[in-house]
């Protein structure tokens, strides 16, 4: 039962811009899963599910590993994370993003998968993101890097 309502969620997803758990509940129920909140909160965890921006101001669930295999073989992020970067600042050994409201979570997973050493961790609210590095030597190689990768 789990795996195939997981499969579903997976291909609602893919199919529909689904913008809360509400609406995948819905969703879902209209497929024959009758699902609490509890149950989508811990399959949308289960499944690696974040909510991106979209260019019109929604914003829809997409697997996160997604935005992991872009960056693996392009060398750039997904379009709709890369939009919700507004700026990127250092000071010290630690790394400041602005992004747009409600989005700092979503890039903050992006960057966490990121496969860096000199990026010791990351810690995300509502729109604003700090990455942590090793030194403040290191912070501002980072942050280039991480400017390239969000375009800005």
């Amino acid at each position: 039962m789990k795996k195939g309502r997981q499969e579903k969620i997976l291909e609602l997803i893919a199919k529909y811009e689904i913008e809360t758990q509400d609406e995948l509940i819905e969703f879902l129920g209209e497929e024959g899963y009758n699902v609490t909140q509890a149950t989508i909160s811990r399959d949308i965890r289960d499944l690696d599910l974040v909510k991106v921006a979209m260019p019109d101001g929604a914003y829809k669930y997409v697997v996160s590993h997604a935005i992991k295999k872009n960056v693996r073989q392009t060398g750039l992020l997904a379009h709709p994370i890369v939009d919700t970067v507004l700026s990127i600042n250092c000071a010290q050994n630690i790394i400041v993003f602005k992004t747009t409201a409600g989005m700092a979570q979503a890039v903050a997973i992006s960057i966490d998968r990121i496969p860096d050493s000199e990026i010791l961790g990351c810690v995300a609210g509502d729109d604003t993101i700090i990455i942590v590095t090793p030194d403040s030597e290191a912070a501002p190689r980072v942050a280039a890097k991480l400017g390239k990768l969000f375009s800005i």
